[in-house]
């Protein structure tokens, strides 16, 4: 069997390995690798094993049982030379995604291995403004298919972890429509 068949639906491109990341799931990763698969494949946008891993396409929360293994399954990618700062769909990296999803501790390891607190998307967006559930200037036509959660740990992390706040970085803020506990 080839390890590296694409998928042709959504996400396009996707790989075994690429899935496996997606649930979480080392053991697969593990045994896709040992069976030949290359884990550096993206998708057809782009968008790669840590990035899905860490949250990119999910805008709800998972649970702590569910980061736990995502997080394991990036830091395989990660020793696998996968990069934490590779832009994917809508030129978002897995600390949007990391941000989107309010996955605290993805975000730590996510920095912690060089991960860029001020990479703009396509959108304007930074991890610190998604976690703060800003609506950015270059998301203002498309805020209603983005949902907008203020994420209060997410924000004390990545401020913790030196990103600049939202009113110094340059995001030009259009609006928000948080949705606070």
């Amino acid at each position: 069997a080839n390890p590296n068949v694409r998928q042709k639906r959504e996400p396009e491109g996707a790989t075994p390995f690429f899935l496996a990341a997606n649930a979480g799931n080392v053991a697969a990763m593990r045994a896709l690798v040992d069976g030949g698969a290359d884990p550096k494949i993206p998708t057809k946008d782009n968008t790669n094993a840590v990035m899905v891993a860490a949250g990119v396409g999910r805008y709800e929360s998972r649970g702590a049982d569910a980061d736990k293994a995502a997080l394991e399954a990036i830091k395989y990618a990660v020793e696998l030379g996968l990069d934490v700062n590779a832009k994917g769909e809508n030129d978002w990296t897995a600390l949007h995604g990391a941000a989107y999803t309010g996955a605290d501790e993805i975000a730590e390891f996510l920095v912690s291995k060089g991960g860029k607190l001020e990479q703009f998307d396509k959108y304007g967006q930074t991890p610190l403004s998604i976690a703060s559930a800003v609506v950015t200037e270059g998301l203002a036509d498309f805020a209603d298919v983005r949902p907008r959660r203020w994420r209060d740990s997410t924000v004390s992390v990545l401020l913790k972890l030196g990103a600049v706040p939202v009113e110094k970085s340059g995001v030009k803020v259009a609006g928000s429509l948080a949705v606070r506990p």
